[in-house]
């Protein structure tokens, strides 16, 4: 059996293509994210349609993994970050962003409490429970970027339980 980062090399490339070719995404964007989440931060990968989690991080804490490609021709902040629900079941958001290749820029992380408070209806009109990527990146922090190390250590807290925070 081929490694599964092998067949990701195969993925990127003929997602890539194929996109050269139609001008149109391939669709493995979220898969690919996930992968490359759990490869560069150590997490382990929910099983498939596992309810309001796709990774657990070494503090046990539950992950949902959106990704988006960024392209020069694409501003981060007209772009959106795909849907998180509100559902109780995770307790931080990580944003993989891809280059036209599909290979990983950067990875944010957003604890639960910021990204509902970021998504508050009262705070601002939020289509489809989505932010940009500009707001997300001002709610979370950096935790890996190309340059293959963390930015910031995990965090420590649990958020699970708290009162929620205001600044």
């Amino acid at each position: 059996m081929r490694p599964l980062q092998a067949i990701l090399t195969d993925a990127k490339s003929i997602a890539a293509q194929y996109e050269d070719v139609t001008g149109r995404p391939l669709g493995l964007t979220d898969e690919i994210g996930e992968c490359e989440a759990a490869a560069r931060l150590g997490l382990s990968l929910a099983p498939a349609h596992e309810p309001y989690c796709d990774a657990v991080d070494l503090h046990s804490s539950r992950l949902l993994i959106r990704s988006r490609r960024v392209t020069p021709e694409r501003r981060e902040r007209n772009q959106r970050v795909p849907a998180v629900r509100r559902r109780i079941g995770w307790d931080a958001v990580l944003l993989v962003l891809l280059d036209e290749r599909y290979d990983a820029i950067e990875i944010w992380r957003a604890e639960r409490l910021a990204v509902l408070d970021a998504l508050d209806p009262a705070a601002a009109r939020r289509p489809r429970r989505a932010l940009n990527v500009s707001q997300f990146k001002s709610i979370g922090r950096l935790v890996w970027s190309d340059a293959g190390r963390w930015t910031h250590p995990p965090p420590l807290r649990d958020y699970r339980f708290g009162e929620r925070r205001r600044t």
